[in-house]
Parts: structure tokens; C-alpha cells; sequence
């Protein structure tokens, strides 16, 4: 969800059963951006500069309030949920940049949002998957201190939490590292003829400071997994089923940063 449409998500987050958010961070991001392209496609792309300026503004507000509100949350669906919203700004760059056809994801900004788009769903049901695998108390897991000590009770999912929550903040060797290089590079190489070529430049920039900024929120899970003196009362409560997402979501990551060619083929 992109500001100021944003409201609802921490919220229907933290209130929805792990499984259904990790679904409803993807599915409905991914109709949105399938539904802009095509009607974007059907104007030959030809936007007029006033909706060019306002799609700038939402995107450089979208990245920089889910990624600040992030860094408050202790509660790790509340804080994937803001984690979405500046996901959603990253993929308006993209949008933004439009086609360039037969230029591949570093230059074409549509072939970028698809593969980004992608890759963010398995990511963050990764994510989720984790939640869904473990519960404290009787309750589902949630806060960060219900995640403490998680690698040390279940250090293969830990491992598969940990590279799908890498993968979110764009660190490599994970295939969100290369959907974010895709997203940036295809705004830094727009043809400098272009009369947007100068605010997109601007707009890559402030979406790598925010890629920086979410750092402190994906090192504080990973920290609670790893890191934490505490050991959470933590419960496999997800079934083989869960797990075994988790542990594919965790490999595609790993996967697809060493052989993107598949699905940027399909991308472009």
C-alpha cells in the first residue's frame, strides 16, 4: 500500500493469521502494479508531467514513512507490515522509469518492477512462513522477543528466516539484492534526453538512503534471532507444510541471485 492509502496495513497485519498477511503483502501488490503497467501500456506511456511529479512525490513518501515507522515497531508483523509499504515506493521508481524495450531489468524499469515484484512476494512469505512455524505461550510468534533465540531451538529456519529477511533488506548474496540493483540502475541509466531523467536520479538516490535506514529494522530481527541473550518459549506449531516454505522461499532467494536468467527472461 503506498501513502497515503497505507493506513489500514500494520493494523490488518498484526490482526490477520500470519499465512493470510505473508499472502495479502503479495497478491494484491502484485495486481496493483500488473493493473498500473497495463494502463500506463494502453497510454504509450506518455504521462502527463503533473502525474509523473505526483507518482515522484508518493513513492519518495511511501519508502521514507514505512522504512522511519519500521525502525519504532518491536512487533515483527507490525514491522514487516511498514516494511511492505516502503517496498511499494521502491517498485514506483520502476513504474516510473516505464519500458525500455529489449533493454533488460538494469534498464527497462517494467522488466525491474516485474522481477522485484516477483521476488518481494517469495520474500516476504518467507517471512511470514517463520511467524506461522512457531508459537510462545500458546500464541503465535510475533514480537521480537518472542523470536529470541529462535536459531539456537531451530537453526535451520533460522537460516531460512534470516536469508529471506536479508533478501528484504537487499543484501547479496539474495535475490533481493539484485531486484533492488535493478529498480536503482534502471532509474540512474534513463537516457539523459529524457525530461524526467533528473528527478528519477534524485528519486534512485533517495531510495538507496532508505534502503540504508531499513537496515535497522531487518538487523533487528536478525538480531533477535541470533543475537538475543534471552531464550523465547518458542513451540513448532506449523506443521511440515510451513516449514517447508520457509526452507523453498529461503533457497529461491539464494537461488535466483545466482541464476537470475530465468526469471528476468520472464520479466522482460
Amino acid at each position: 500500500a503506498a501513502v497515503p492509502f497505507h493506513v489500514y496495513a500494520p493494523d490488518v497485519y498484526e490482526g490477520a493469521a500470519a499465512p493470510v498477511t505473508g499472502l495479502l503483502g503479495f497478491f494484491p501488490k502484485l495486481a496493483g502494479f500488473v493493473a498500473l503497467v497495463k494502463i500506463f501500456g494502453a497510454l504509450s506511456w506518455e504521462l502527463p508531467l503533473s502525474l509523473q511529479w505526483m507518482i515522484w512525490i508518493v513513492a519518495a513518501v511511501t519508502m521514507t514513512t514505512g522504512n522511519v515507522l519500521a525502525l519504532l515497531q518491536t512487533n515483527a508483523k507490525r514491522m514487516l507490515a511498514y516494511s511492505s509499504i516502503a517496498h511499494t515506493g521502491y517498485m514506483l521508481i520502476a513504474l516510473l522509469v516505464g519500458p525500455v524495450l529489449g533493454a533488460g531489468p538494469l534498464h527497462d524499469g517494467v522488466a525491474a518492477l516485474l522481477f522485484y515484484v516477483t521476488i518481494y512476494g517469495a520474500m516476504n512469505l518467507g517471512a511470514f512462513a517463520l511467524l506461522s512455524a512457531f508459537a510462545v505461550r500458546g500464541k503465535p510468534a510475533e514480537t521480537l522477543d518472542d523470536l529470541a533465540g529462535l536459531a539456537r531451538k531451530a537453526p535451520l529456519a533460522g537460516l531460512a528466516f534470516a536469508v529471506c529477511v536479508f533478501s528484504l533488506m537487499g543484501f547479496p548474496p539474495t535475490a533481493g539484492f539484485l531486484g533492488k540493483l535493478y529498480v536503482f540502475s534502471s532509474a540512474f541509466s534513463l537516457d539523459a534526453t529524457h525530461p524526467f531523467h533528473g528527478p528519477l536520479i534524485v528519486l534512485a538516490v533517495i531510495g538507496v538512503l532508505n534502503s540504508v535506514i531499513g537496515a535497522g529494522y531487518y538487523l533487528k530481527l536478525i538480531g533477535a534471532v541470533y543475537l538475543s541473550d534471552k531464550q523465547a518459549d518458542l513451540v513448532p506449531v506449523g506443521g511440515t507444510p510451513v516449514r517447508w516454505g520457509l526452507a523453498l522461499c529461503g533457497i529461491a532467494m539464494v537461488v535466483l541471485f545466482v541464476w537470475p536468467s530465468g526469471l528476468v527472461n520472464k520479466a522482460t
